[in-house]
């Protein structure tokens, strides 16, 4: 379960690039692919292993100026999904 005092950062056998406004993600362990999309890809970059969860929900929310509640619902699932997939740990 994902903590929002937690820092969280990719894990290592996650390779990812930008295509356009999505970022494309492939587990080189099994090579399986994910894209996400524009929000998605948002989130994804914040998970560098410096910033908590409550440190990114507080950024995006600051950054484009959206309601924090939505914002935390979207980045808690959005990460759970992420850490299910060990994307991210």
């Amino acid at each position: 379960m994902i903590k929002k005092e937690k820092v969280y950062t990719v894990a290592k056998n996650i390779a990812y690039t930008d295509l356009d406004n999505e970022k494309v993600l492939l587990n080189l362990e099994d090579g399986k692919y994910l894209t996400l999309n524009q929000s998605g890809s948002i989130i994804f970059e914040h998970f560098d292993g410096k910033k908590s969860i409550s440190e990114i929900i507080d950024g995006i929310s600051k950054s484009y100026n959206l309601d924090i509640s939505d914002i935390e619902r979207d980045v808690l699932v959005f990460s759970e999904s992420l850490f299910k997939k060990k994307i991210i740990f």
